[in-house]
């Protein structure tokens, strides 16, 4: 046979092969426009959703969806998977200081605001997403380019009001630094939340608490001075800010009983785990306080002795959203999947499942409507302490923060300078 043509037929047998597979492997995985890839914490969205949007979506373009979703364990593994392996997910949704690391770092694609705009106002006169939510995201993305809020939340101090014997409002009671009998009630009785951003910015802000009172007037007035002081704790990422971190870490360290990365809230929840409290975000606290499963997928009673308080130093609020990696494949179906999440019917779903607040005007009322008039949840509950009533302002504040409550909260920031020395003495303390 001629050289040539052989070379030819070789040829057109490689081309129709690879053709053949490709066609195969369409049918096996789907067409790249069929196919929606999700990037999510763990049990972060309900599995009913995906299938749901692919409904939802087929009525609106006539077109098939399938949507597979990946999980994550933290925001920098996920943010590894994007920067340097390239993935090409759709959405993924990070915590707020990872939308503007991404967006420091040209990961992103703008959301479609003709598709989805946060700011939109709808028939009950409020914008898609609850104002005081659309504030807190300008802090890490000013303009709203790129996020789409997802869940919010604080984080404060949880605590068994049967083992304190007392309420606590105060980081005294995770550094014991002014008050001996605190020390000597509270040693080894609290745990400590194995996070390197918790840790660092808790210990600033009580490093630096003489000043956050007077410029509170005693932590009785929240004024603008002392939250622009607080949120620059947020940011302060000096050497000399560490060191005064690491020196409060390094003496606490003797007093916690552990730290933990999940399963604290179950062993105070539960009984399993002697610590009175300990850091723990609002979401995870809500989860154990009424009906809930554990690790080992045992259903159990929530403990209704808790209490959640956002100490009076300060504390956090946060946001998850959802963002478009520059990565995507299938962007119009991202939009749209965003635009689906902030359906009331879908956000409030989504808040049943995951234990948080969506920060969607119209599911966020909605849910405090019904949270507020439940009065089989909430009476009966902690009659010992302050009475029932006591015990449900609390746990309202907690899942629906006031005003006065988002006062004393900052947001977290991309620790850019000093980032590694930061991350340096956590290791060091942690082990």
């Amino acid at each position: 046979m001629d050289a040539v043509l052989k070379r030819i037929i070789v040829f057109i047998v490689a081309v129709v092969t690879t053709a053949t597979c490709c066609g195969l492997l369409s049918g096996c995985g789907g067409a790249r426009d069929e196919l929606l890839r999700v990037y999510v914490p763990g049990e972060y969205m309900d599995p009913d959703v995906y299938e749901e949007f692919a409904e939802w979506y087929a009525e609106r373009t006539g077109k098939n969806i399938e949507v597979r979703e990946t999980t994550f364990e933290s925001n920098e593994s996920m943010l590894l998977k994007i920067e340097k392996s390239k993935n090409d997910y759709d959405l993924v949704c990070p915590s707020d200081y990872m939308i503007e690391r991404m967006m420091d770092a040209k990961l992103l694609i703008p959301v479609n605001k003709e598709v989805v705009d946060i700011e939109s106002v709808g028939e009950n006169g409020q914008p898609l997403i609850k104002q005081t939510y659309i504030d807190i995201t300008r802090a890490f993305d000013p303009e709203l380019t790129y996020t789409v809020p997802f869940m919010y939340g604080t984080f404060g101090i949880m605590y068994d009001y049967t083992k304190t014997k007392r309420h606590i409002d105060s980081w005294e009671y995770m550094f014991f630094e002014d008050d001996k009998e605190t020390a000597k009630d509270f040693g080894k009785r609290m745990t400590q939340k194995e996070s390197v951003r918790e840790m660092y910015v808790t210990a600033c802000i009580y490093a630096a608490r003489k000043e956050l009172s007077e410029l509170s007037k005693g932590f009785t007035d929240y004024n603008d001075d002392y939250k622009k002081r607080l949120q620059e704790i947020y940011e302060d990422t000096s050497l000399s800010t560490i060191a005064a971190a690491k020196r409060l870490l390094e003496r606490q360290k003797k007093y916690i009983l552990k730290y933990e990365v999940d399963d604290g809230k179950y062993g105070i929840a539960g009984g399993t785990l002697s610590a009175a409290g300990g850091l723990y975000w609002s979401c995870d606290v809500g989860y154990v306080m009424g009906e809930y499963e554990d690790d080992s997928g045992n259903t159990l009673e929530g403990n209704k002795n808790l209490w959640y308080s956002i100490p009076k130093e300060g504390g956090n609020v946060y946001i998850d959203g959802f963002v478009i990696p520059k990565y995507a494949g299938n962007v119009t179906a991202a939009n749209m999947f965003l635009q689906y999440l902030c359906l009331r019917e879908t956000a409030i779903q989504n808040s049943y499942y995951i234990g948080a607040i969506s920060p969607v005007s119209a599911a966020y009322d909605e849910l405090y409507e019904e949270y507020s008039k439940n009065d089989e949840f909430f009476e009966g509950t902690a009659e010992a302490v302050d009475g029932w009533w006591s015990w449900r302002d609390m746990y309202l504040d907690m899942m629906f923060p006031s005003e006065d409550t988002l006062a004393r909260c900052g947001v977290m920031k991309n620790f850019k300078k000093n980032n590694s020395k930061i991350n340096r003495m956590f290791a060091d303390i942690v082990g």
